[in-house]
């Protein structure tokens, strides 16, 4: 992230993810730019050249990104973009790169298959459960996880990485596959082997504390992608720039798990070593901002009855695989048919945050 700023040291601007900016795999992609003005400051003007010709790109405020989608695939060849704002009539910042679509290019997308449905259909029941709208499908979320999944299963392999050379590969990192498929933004990837099919890895995943933390995202129409192919699922989550701390369980969720059993890579078990193999199910805190800040643990806790319960707590301050989420684990199963309550506080962008809230499990 850099940001601009003319004499009058008064008016800022930020920009961060742009793209897409390598060889991509379809003739159709967005082209985007991330970038927004300091408090107290609006964009009053925003353009964008392809091949130093205009094009009809909008700034939209909520998701602070310049946008253009082409109303026709592009040719295979080589393009240049130029992109200007100004903010307050005052500060210019620009953003110039270039990509390519490659003559392999696909112009139009596929339709979502049935299991690709399946998978967002159960990720929204999981929100729907939180009180949170429902995530909407991404073609091109679709199309790079659904390619990945399908390496996976041609190469019999698993996790976030693809090896140059193999059958099927189109990226080694997530971020180079959403490039290949003409996706540019802030994205979550998580992916799963299971042998029940699609609602058991989905549930497997949500179950899993850090793998549940995109599933948490405030706000409507997170961008969804997923693919399953040989039993492996992956599943890709835009961001859609909301501001606000989410939790799971939700407040006075019922029907929630007693016990957990540890399944998840890395495991965030493994700074605790004398954790037992099952344990009580885990409690999730996530805060969202386009700024991604690292939050400061204040106080975590959870007592039924009054009584304190024994947890693990994982946060920035213990745990290298999380910056804006603390993990509340219990050290033993929960009781059934039990209510308990869950409080949370941190600190993020100066400001404290706090959350508390009650849940009850289900039957054993």
């Amino acid at each position: 992230m850099t940001a601009a700023r003319p004499v009058d040291s008064s008016i800022q601007a930020y920009h961060r993810s742009f793209g897409p900016k390598a060889a991509i795999l379809v003739s159709s992609p967005t082209l985007t730019w991330e970038v927004w003005p300091g408090e107290g400051s609006h964009v009053t003007s925003a353009t964008m050249l392809i091949n130093g010709d205009a094009v009809q790109a909008t700034y939209d405020e909520a998701s602070r990104r310049l946008t253009y989608r082409p109303d026709r695939p592009l040719f295979a060849g080589d393009y240049r973009v130029q992109c200007k704002v100004v903010v307050d009539d005052r500060l210019t910042v620009t953003k110039d790169w270039t990509f390519q679509v490659s003559t392999k290019a696909t112009p139009i997308l596929a339709e979502a298959n049935p299991q690709q449905i399946q998978a967002l259909n159960l990720a929204n029941g999981y929100r729907e459960n939180l009180g949170l709208p429902p995530m909407t499908i991404e073609p091109h979320l679709d199309a790079a996880a659904l390619a990945h999944a399908n390496y996976l299963a041609i190469n019999h392999r698993t996790g976030h990485y693809e090896k140059e050379g193999e059958p099927g590969f189109v990226g080694i990192t997530p971020e180079d596959r959403l490039e290949a498929f003409g996706y540019c933004g802030g994205s979550w990837e998580c992916v799963t082997y299971n042998s029940g099919g699609v609602s058991e890895s989905v549930r497997d995943l949500y179950n899993a504390p850090y793998h549940r933390i995109p599933f948490l995202q405030p706000g409507s129409n997170v961008p969804f992608g997923s693919g399953y192919a040989g039993k492996n699922l992956s599943i890709k989550f835009g961001d859609n720039s909301t501001i606000d701390s989410e939790v799971s369980p939700g407040n006075q969720q019922t029907g929630i798990p007693t016990s957990w059993d540890g399944n998840e890579t890395p495991n965030p078990l493994r700074m605790h070593p004398e954790a037992a193999s099952v344990v009580g199910y885990p409690i999730v805190f996530g805060f969202f901002s386009p700024d991604n800040p690292t939050v400061n643990l204040v106080s975590a806790t959870l007592t039924q009855n009054g009584r304190t319960v024994d947890c693990y707590v994982n946060s920035p301050d213990n745990d290298d695989h999380l910056q804006a989420a603390v993990i509340v684990i219990p050290k033993r199963p929960l009781t059934p048919d039990t209510t308990y309550h869950a409080h949370v506080e941190i600190k993020a962008n100066h400001k404290t945050i706090a959350r508390d809230w009650t849940f009850t499990t289900g039957a054993k």
